[in-house]
This record gives C-alpha cells, structure tokens and sequence, in this order.
C-alpha cells in the first residue's frame, strides 16, 4: 500500500530556510574591494572573540579577489590566521592546478601567515588518503581554533565559495554521490567530470555549519548560473549551490552588475512568481 518500501530520495534541501543577501557591485574591482573588507572584519570579531581566524578557500577565479589582503592596512594579527580549503585537487602543491599554489600566488606567499596554519592537502598519497589525512587533521584542530556546532561539525569562521557554469560548488558535482552525502567532513572524488579527476572536497553538512558564507561571482559568463542558482528552483542536486544554506550562518551573495544583470531583484517579494521552476 501506500508507503510501504518508500525511499527519501538521495537529494534532499537543507530544513532551513533563509535569505540571501546580495551584495552589488558596480565593477569587478569593487567586488575585490568588498570582499578584503568582509574578509578583514570577519578576522578582526573572530581574532577578538577566541583569539583565532579560519578561513576557508574554494579555487578557481576566486582565488584572483583576494591579491587584495596583501595590501591592507587593517590587518596585522596574521599569526592567528588559518587557512583550509573547501576542495583541493590531488596534485603536488607546485602544480599549476593546485589550488594552495593559487593562494600562495594571490596572497599566502606575501603576507606573514605561518606555514604550519596553511592546511593544504597531503602530497603524493592516492586520494582517498588525502581525504583521510585532511578530515583527521581537521578532527585534530583544537576547538578553541575551530568550534563544534551541537552536531559536531566544525563551525568555521569564514567560507568563501565560487561556482562553475553548471552550478557546482566545492568538488559536489550536479548529482554526484557526494553532493548527497550526510555524514563525514572530508570526501574523496576520484572521477570529477572537469580536470583533473581526483580531488578531495567538503561535504554539505560541513559547508553549511560555517558562520559565515559568501559567494563570489563576477562577470558576464557568470550571469546565467547566478540567475539560475537564485531565480529557478531546480531539482534537488541539479545545482549543488542551491543546497547551500547555512544552519545558523549567514549567506551572502557579492556580484558585480555583468554577473547579476539577468536577475529580476525588483520582483522577488511576489511568492507566486519566484522561485520559478523549470
């Protein structure tokens, strides 16, 4: 009969809903501007609460915003940085798909953040161990640097997050079997459908525990996903972005006009045309 052998399906949204705040920025350079300033605030109420900073990086052209850090002023507390990354390729960290290598080019190698707080991924391991040395390291960081949540998630401070044309985030890929996964930190993904095909990533139970999230587009080849992602409601898994919404975090949204420019902001508020589905 009726419910008898029922399946939930492997993708399901987060219980929690919230807004997303979007943030607008008249160019690319403003988008850099603003994101040094979130960056710089975040560390200086984390550093003055429990005395440390965590950061997590995603890779990509995000990485290109953040040269920025290196040029403030307002930041002098480097030694309680620490810096993770959301999804790391398996490669040597000198590797120009390394995405601590694109960090270190950005801005690690020019401010004085200490090695030993640059968690980057273990080299030369198959990469399943590389998901386990990184989970473990993480398991291992003392809670005065990174906080549980009442789930036992790690809560950190700060999660920066691009996303690709399809919509993915991190390593989840659109209905990959890790985008649906609810339990452990650190996955390993060994057939990522763009290059190169190992990577380790966060799971979404971990990127949603964080504080704080913001996502980070900018430009005209941006502004079909950022549309889809926030305007049309797919099918759980189709945009792994949509399944981000932090538990007790905030999220928000930094575009420029190129990225934002289909969006229909002004009508959001009418529940019966959005979210579209399509």
């Amino acid at each position: 009969g009726a419910g008898v052998d029922v399946q939930a399906h492997q993708f399901q949204y987060p219980s929690v809903e919230g807004d997303a705040n979007i943030v607008l920025h008249f160019s690319k350079a403003g988008v850099e501007q603003g994101i040094v300033k979130a960056v710089t605030e975040a560390s200086e109420a984390a550093i003055k609460a429990k005395g440390s900073f965590t950061l997590v990086l995603s890779g990509g052209s995000l990485l290109n915003f953040l040269s920025g850090l290196a040029d403030s002023k307002k930041i002098s507390s480097w030694d309680k940085w620490h810096i993770y990354y959301v999804d790391e390729r398996n490669v040597p960290h000198t590797s120009p798909d390394s995405n601590h290598k694109g960090a270190c080019t950005a801005f690690l190698s020019k401010v004085p953040i200490p090695a030993a707080n640059q968690h980057a991924i273990l080299e030369n391991v198959p990469v399943d161990q590389a998901a386990k040395h990184y989970e473990g390291m993480l398991i291992g960081t003392p809670t005065t640097i990174l906080p549980r949540n009442s789930d036992g998630l790690p809560v950190f401070d700060l999660m920066l997050l691009g996303t690709g044309p399809d919509g993915h985030i991190a390593s989840l890929f659109p209905n990959a079997p890790q985008t649906a996964a609810t339990s452990g930190w650190v996955l390993p993904v060994s057939n990522s459908p763009k290059p190169p095909p190992e990577r380790i990533t966060f799971t979404l139970p971990v990127i949603n525990a964080a504080k704080e999230i913001i996502f980070v587009a900018s430009g005209e080849e941006k502004a079909e996903v950022v549309q889809r992602i926030l305007e049309i409601q797919a099918l759980p898994g189709a945009l792994p972005a949509q399944l981000v919404r932090p538990s007790q975090g905030t999220l928000r949204w930094f575009l420029d006009v190129q990225s934002a420019q289909k969006l229909d902001i002004s009508n959001w508020e009418d529940r019966k045309a959005f979210p579209r589905t399509t």
